[in-house]
């Protein structure tokens, strides 16, 4: 279970959620190619795309990357596959950041964050630097 509410924490104050499963094969054959499962819930919210990409953090960044699958030689780690699943609330920044690993916010609004934004709007505050 990952619990993205986060005392004290203004962009993590919600009590949206995800969870992760490391699931492994019957065959004992291929019993050691695990896959990594994770599904969650973003917030819902086209004006606060800056607390769906904390939200994303949290998974993506501190959970499904800290799932190593053991040690290879010469103290490599293997990481298991992971699928990504769930109702993102998102399309756009959030999905190339997801893509790419990085995601250049310096120009955009948290509407265009959010991936939620129809047309133009105005009035909604730029991403906090």
């Amino acid at each position: 279970m990952v619990e993205y509410y986060k005392p004290g924490v203004f962009l993590l104050d919600r009590d949206n959620v995800g969870t992760i499963v490391l699931l492994q094969p019957r065959d004992k054959k291929v019993a050691n190619q695990k896959i990594c499962v994770a599904n969650t819930h973003l917030l819902f919210n086209p004006k606060r795309g800056d607390v769906k990409l904390a939200q994303l953090g949290v998974l993506y960044l501190l959970r499904l990357t800290t799932l190593p699958s053991g040690k290879l030689q010469h103290g490599d780690v293997k990481y298991h596959p992971v699928i990504l699943c769930g109702d993102m609330n998102m399309y756009s920044a959030l999905y190339k950041f997801i893509n790419r690993e990085k995601l250049q916010y310096d120009s955009l609004t948290r509407t265009e964050v959010s991936g939620q934004h129809k047309g133009q709007h105005r009035g909604f505050l730029p991403m906090p630097l």
